[in-house]
């Protein structure tokens, strides 16, 4: 597949060869342009190494268990909508102000799969990935949430505050 440049956004295709109109690597493609939104770009670089949230005694349950591509912009609004959550994964996404865009997430796991993609194949084409864990918004327990490590693909839940990880923003376009 090829792009072609219109209006600073190249036609993106399933190989990560795109970029959106923040300067991310486009890597998800929902076919039509539904619910607001049609594409996925992942941010240039990583944003930081945190913990998923200062908050843990509040199970999130459905508002932050959206494990489904198109779920993590909602996780991440409940996530930094808590009270008293102050930093974090989700809060880094959520502030985050990025080639003139500000409507950065943290993505759900589904969302963090399809930037690794098959046999780390979408991770290489957007490239600029660390061989750690990053964070994913999916929440699994009031204490844990969702991750996967992007030299292998591996994925877990562990504790929100006891491990600091990568953050690797998105947005939807």
């Amino acid at each position: 597949m090829t792009f072609t440049a219109t209006a600073g956004v190249s036609t993106p295709t399933s190989d990560g060869s795109g970029y959106g109109p923040a300067g991310g690597k486009v890597f998800y493609d929902k076919g039509d342009y539904a619910g607001g939104w049609r594409y996925l770009e992942a941010a240039p670089k990583d944003q930081a190494t945190s913990e998923w949230s200062n908050i843990t005694t509040t199970v999130l349950k459905d508002a932050a268990r959206g494990y489904a591509i198109g779920t993590g912009h909602a996780n991440t609004i409940a996530i930094v909508g808590q009270a008293g959550c102050t930093l974090g994964a989700a809060k880094t996404c959520d502030s985050l102000s990025l080639g003139g865009y500000d409507d950065w997430f943290l993505p759900s796991e589904d969302e963090l799969d399809a930037m690794y993609g098959d046999g780390g194949s979408m991770k290489v084409a957007i490239g600029g990935f660390s061989t750690a864990f990053y964070w994913s918004s999916s929440e699994v327990y009031n204490t844990q949430a969702l991750c996967k490590r992007f030299n292998d693909g591996y994925k877990y839940y562990y504790d929100k505050t006891s491990y600091r990880f990568r953050v690797r923003a998105v947005r939807a376009f």
